[in-house]
């Protein structure tokens, strides 16, 4: 019996949100309480403008989660100065010194693939969460619509975002996107991932 309730216990801790698609895990050893300050990095992709443009637009809702947000520009200029590179997979010791000059607890890191793009572009609307706590800096305000040009056949094939600790390199927070989706719907599948993940630190 004890053995059925641990398993039962393991499967809803490693599975906290699969809504519209979405993946949402967050590691047994995170404690939201123990992270404070959030610095969050472009995403990995092939379009750099798009890239920087979901992260941007993921601001909002860490605000909600109760994180206080480094800005991304700010961010860019400590990797910057001290010649550090964020990639795909975060080097622990580059992680501890963006964390250490930058002053943060953790980074928001992701990745994206797209498979399906033409020449011809549009552009598309990712609305901004609205805010519960307002950002010195921080200029879009709450219930704005950004602008996002991407190819107008785009396909997304995956979305990852994760909350990784600076102190150890471990994952807190994950929550994915592998089921392919047009670039109308990115602003829906963003707003799952928030939700997803506003949930699984509650």
């Amino acid at each position: 019996m004890k053995l059925e309730t641990a398993v039962v216990g393991l499967a809803i801790l490693l599975i906290t949100g699969c809504a519209g698609g979405v993946k949402t895990v967050k590691s047994p050893s995170f404690d939201p309480a123990s992270v404070k300050r959030v610095a969050v990095s472009a995403l990995n992709g092939p379009n750099q403008t798009l890239s920087t443009s979901i992260a941007d637009s993921f601001v909002p809702d860490l605000m909600e989660m109760g994180f206080s947000v480094v800005e991304r520009t700010q961010l860019e200029r400590v990797l910057k100065e001290q010649s550090l590179q964020l990639t795909g997979a975060v080097d622990p010791a580059t992680l501890k010194e963006v964390g250490r000059i930058a002053g943060v607890d953790a980074l928001l890191v992701g990745d994206y693939s797209v498979h399906g793009e033409r020449t011809v572009s549009r552009e598309i609307s990712i609305r901004q969460r609205p805010m519960t706590r307002r950002r010195p800096g921080f200029r879009q305000r709450p219930g704005a619509v950004g602008r996002i040009r991407v190819a107008e056949d785009t396909v997304f094939d995956s979305l990852s975002l994760r909350l990784v600790s600076v102190a150890t390199g471990e994952v807190l927070l994950s929550s994915s996107r592998r089921e392919q989706f047009e670039a109308s719907r990115l602003d829906s599948v963003l707003e799952d991932m928030a939700k997803a993940m506003k949930k699984a630190i509650k």
